[in-house]
């Protein structure tokens, strides 16, 4: 005869590892997973954002998007990380807000906070734009 037990969730881990040493036993682990999703529509938007990039659906333009109050931290160029890191970090930088961008009109008008930033972590370079690549083959 066999013997069948039913694990739960709350469950112990004790009594699940007895469970697996005892040979004598098949184990059927019931998983209960509750996935709730919430769907909204809003209709004549203007503006949406997505993650980090805020779309103008108007004119058909996109900027970085950040939330209100959140200013943006840079490592200190005096810190301990790796040379080429610390060099390359504006560059990264610039090249992140070039391509959330999509003019140089809307970069200038962004980059403003970042160069601030950096300036405060000891940097004075000032952050270029950067002309996008068109993808290449592969």
């Amino acid at each position: 005869a066999e013997n069948i037990l039913f694990l739960e969730p709350g469950d112990g881990a004790g009594k699940i590892y007895d469970l697996l040493h005892n040979p004598d036993i098949y184990i059927y682990i019931y998983l209960y997973i509750c996935i709730y999703i919430k769907i909204t529509t809003q209709i004549n938007m203007k503006k949406t954002d997505y993650l980090d990039v805020l779309f103008s659906l108007e004119n058909g333009t996109y900027r970085p998007y950040r939330k209100e109050n959140n200013y943006p931290v840079y490592i200190n160029k005096k810190s301990n990380h790796p040379k080429h890191i610390n060099d390359a970090l504006p560059k990264m930088v610039g090249k992140r807000i070039s391509n959330l961008s999509s003019s140089k009109q809307l970069f200038e008008s962004e980059a403003n906070m970042d160069n601030n930033a950096l300036r405060n972590a000891g940097y004075t370079e000032t952050l270029q734009y950067q002309e996008q690549q068109s993808d290449r083959k592969k």
